[in-house]
């Protein structure tokens, strides 16, 4: 991946064509999908185990935000237990079930956010939260990975967002949000994380979610 922390003077023209959102939500989802398949020769004919998912509402099937989660880590500990117990039992590694421990960045409304799809651990999604803390003006986040691209400017009260697909050249969105909305949104996001991750590597016994963990064997 590209150094995200890149300064330019420049004003790229896509800038100008950015339309403003008014919802400046920043948020962290844990994935936790509702099966589990147990992998064989034929995917399609492969066994699913049912997963204890959480009993509280969530906007996004699979997908728990950090508001929705909080105060409810208990029924979280819950799923990520059954994982390892089905890794346990089909001797799974790490690589097999890490998905399973997935997190995911949004920006903006449910209905039309930024995403950062390649962004799985809370490492990753720090430090987007670093640069919109401290971006100067003018200052640029940039990323890209396959079929995506996100370019972030900080100009005046705004953060202009370019999501795109280079490989394609489609444009995903082209937002700008006040700056000092997405600072609320983030202290609040931080706050929640902080609650949250130490009782479920607590309560699970490990970390799954700051980093991948390429420290693990095969087998848990």
């Amino acid at each position: 991946m590209d150094d995200p922390h890149l300064v330019d003077t420049h004003n790229p023209e896509w800038v100008a064509q950015s339309t403003v959102d008014a919802c400046a939500e920043v948020e962290i989802l844990f994935y936790l999908p509702h099966e589990f398949v147990v992998h064989g020769n034929n995917p399609d004919t492969s066994p699913k185990i049912s997963l204890p998912t959480p009993r509280f509402p969530c906007a996004t099937p699979d997908w728990y935000s950090s508001t929705e989660v909080l105060g409810h880590e208990c029924e979280l500990i819950t799923y990520y237990q059954k994982v390892l117990d089905v890794a346990a039992e089909h001797a799974f590694g790490y690589d097999d079930v890490s998905a399973h421990f997935w997190l995911n960045l949004s920006i903006g409304s449910k209905a039309s956010n930024v995403g950062f799809p390649w962004y799985d651990h809370y490492h990753e999604c720090e430090g987007v939260l670093s640069w919109l803390e401290t971006a100067k003006d003018g200052e640029i986040y940039h990323d890209v990975d396959q079929g995506w691209e996100n370019t972030m400017i900080a100009k005046g009260r705004l953060i202009h967002v370019r999501e795109w697909d280079p490989e394609e050249g489609a444009e995903y969105l082209n937002k700008a949000f006040y700056r000092q909305e997405l600072l609320v949104s983030v202290a609040a996001l931080r706050n929640r994380m902080r609650s949250i991750l130490p009782k479920l590597v607590s309560g699970v016994g490990e970390d799954y979610w700051t980093k991948f963990r390429f420290d693990l064997s095969r087998f848990f």
